[in-house]
């Protein structure tokens, strides 16, 4: 996704999110199907999408459910959304965990979005 076209400005941040996959994938080796799921770091954030840091993100257009654990609130801020981009480092020993990851789009959440920007207007006034 362009940075033009964003709805939202990205907030910097520094929170875990657990993304998930929504729907399989096919093992190249064995042709069963399996579902990612990973713990991550996001690094920048809206109501509309986050980035978040991976050496092996989903790739582009792969929906996914994104678990944003937000400090102070005891469950996480739940969401989905469909990957618009992603960089993968080949060299994992290599790798600038700055340069791998996923920029993800939300879908359409008004409880989410509204549980994202009040967090993300607490951040701005701590800082």
């Amino acid at each position: 996704m362009d940075r033009k076209n964003r709805q939202h400005a990205r907030t910097p941040v520094d929170v875990d999110v657990r993304v998930s996959t929504i729907d399989p994938e096919i093992d190249p080796e064995t042709g069963r199907r399996y579902y990612r799921a990973a713990e991550e770091t996001c690094a920048t954030l809206s109501p509309g999408g986050a980035f978040f840091k991976s050496l092996d993100p989903p790739p582009p257009g792969r929906r996914v459910v994104v678990q944003i654990h937000v400090p102070g609130n005891e469950s996480p801020i739940e969401t989905t959304g469909r990957i618009a981009w992603s960089r993968r480092e080949l060299d994992p020993a290599a790798a600038d965990l700055d340069e791998g990851g996923a920029g993800v789009a939300f879908d359409a959440d008004p409880e989410a979005e509204a549980a994202l920007a009040h967090f993300l207007a607490a951040q701005r006034q701590s800082k």
